[in-house]
This record gives structure tokens, sequence and C-alpha cells, in this order.
């Protein structure tokens, strides 16, 4: 059953290459490249010695709707770790509008980068889930206009929070370490074959799709905080391959 599940894997991959199809994820070119930051110049401090961020993971978010997907899993995956880590610095509660950062980024039937994701948070400003709520009915719905009023506000907001994104080398070892910092946002392929409750690698398929990883197990494997299911908690095995990862660092302004 495995080996079918491989073929029926590398004939999925086969025609997603040959469709240019991203599923939520734009490709780039200076992802993976430590040491490229985006945003404000924040110090970086190890907020957790062990890298695990369990006590800390947000509310459950939704990215799919009876209607389809919105192919906004870079900006819902980015605010997951922007929600973790205020909850773990200043042990506070947010919830930002995903659906606000997804309009404000530009994102199309492809997706969206990571690292425009994150630049549209540095020019737009951000607003809270209450002023641009998820709940919509279709794609032109979600992704109507925003009144200038919020758009204003937005701006606004940047004064409450500075923010800024550094690439981590996606390897085993230094994921782990940049564990220390912040949960990572990190682009993978979803999914490969489960076996035993964990994802396996496999090979030949480009990232389609973004995450949180919040640590890993006794067994090495990657904890996954999946918004595109509704919160669910996924493994992924060690050597799953990740194509890029981040670090992102948040500062209240006093």
């Amino acid at each position: 059953m495995n080996n079918l599940y491989k073929i029926l894997y590398k004939l999925l991959g086969w025609w997603r290459l040959k469709t240019k199809k991203n599923f939520g994820l734009i490709e780039e070119e200076i992802a993976g490249c430590p040491g490229i930051l985006l945003g404000a110049s924040i110090p970086h401090e190890v907020l957790q010695k062990s890298g695990q961020w369990d006590l800390y993971l947000p509310e459950i978010e939704y990215q799919r709707f009876a209607w389809g997907d919105n192919m906004n899993c870079t900006k819902y995956s980015e605010y997951n770790v922007w929600e973790t880590l205020l909850k773990r610095k200043y042990t506070e509660i947010w919830d930002f509008a995903d659906r606000f950062g997804g309009k404000m980024a530009g994102n199309t039937h492809e997706g969206n980068s990571m690292s425009w994701t994150f630049q549209s948070d540095v020019n737009n400003g951000f607003l809270s889930w209450l002023m641009w709520r998820e709940e919509s009915t279709s794609w032109d719905d979600y992704y109507k206009p925003i009144p200038q009023n919020l758009k204003d506000l937005a701006l606004e907001n940047k004064k409450y929070l500075k923010y800024e994104m550094a690439w981590v080398r996606p390897s085993i070892e230094d994921m782990k370490e940049a564990l220390k910092y912040s949960p990572l946002w990190v682009a993978i392929y979803a999914y490969g074959p489960k076996v035993n409750g964990v994802y396996q690698r496999i090979v030949g398929f480009q990232p389609n799709h973004c995450v949180m990883i919040y640590g890993w197990d006794d067994d090495g494997n990657w904890k996954v905080f999946d918004h595109y299911l509704g919160g669910e908690y996924r493994l992924l095995a060690p050597d799953y391959i990740v194509g890029y990862a981040a670090n992102i660092f948040i500062e209240k302004i006093n």
C-alpha cells in the first residue's frame, strides 16, 4: 500500500509541476538564505531553551471555506507565529486579521511568497480579527476592497509593535537552534504519505504550503500547527523536506 501511495503522490506532483499550481505558496529565490532580514531591528532573545512552544499555541484558525480555498496559508501561518510569540513574551492573547493581511499582501489564486507577505505587514500594518472578520461567501467576497478607514487604522497600529523576519537554513540542526527564539514559519509540501501517524519525506516535490513548526517530539518528528485543517496538529518525519524556514521576532513598543 505504501508503494501505491508513493506512485500516486509522484503522479500528483508531476501534474502540479505541469500546471504550475502552487496551492498557496509562491516560491522565491532568496528564501533559505540565513542572515537576510526584513522589518525592524529587534534583539534576538532566547525565549524557549527547550525549543518547545506547546503551551503558547494560538486559537484554532480556519482557512478552507465551503466555497473553496482562499490561498492565504502564508498569512495564516505567519500570524500564528506572531500570536504564539506574543502569548509567550507578554502573556497576552492577540488574534490578527488574516483576511486583511492577505488582501493587503496582494494574494492571488496562486497564493503569495513568504517575504512579500511579511513585507506587507511592514508597509501596511495590521488589524485585529474583530475589525475584519474571516466570514465570507466567495473568493471575491473574501478579497473585496477594504475601507480606507481600516487601512488607516492598520497603519496607526504599527506604533504598538515592531517585527522582524530572519531566514533560517532549513537543516535539522539549524531549525532546532532557531526554535529557541521563536516558532518557525516554514514552507513544506502538503503532504507526503503517512506512516504510523507521521508524514514521511518524499523526494521531488516543491513546497506548496506554509505552516508553523513549534517543536519536535521524542522521536525527533517536527510538530506542526496547520491552520489549514482548523488547527489540526501534525507530525512530520525528521528528514521531511522543508523548503524555507524563518524566525520572526516581535517587540511591543512602549
